[in-house]
């Protein structure tokens, strides 16, 4: 499309595109970082218990 033929509404679908491809990409990378988030937290749940009575035997000796 050439820039001398340049309706408004050309430019304001543009706009939508791009806006909703960097709310798709915002919610991406939001959806990935809660997955992180959980593995993480599943981990660390999983890991303290461990981690806990580990620091109790030493705590003891």
């Amino acid at each position: 499309i050439h820039p001398s033929i340049h309706p408004s509404l050309f430019s304001q679908l543009s706009l939508y595109s791009y806006t909703s491809r960097l709310l798709l990409r915002l919610l991406n990378f939001y959806f990935f970082c809660c997955i992180f988030l959980c593995c993480f937290m599943c981990f660390l749940f999983v890991r303290r218990p461990l981690m806990f009575t580990l620091f109790k035997k030493n705590l003891k000796d």
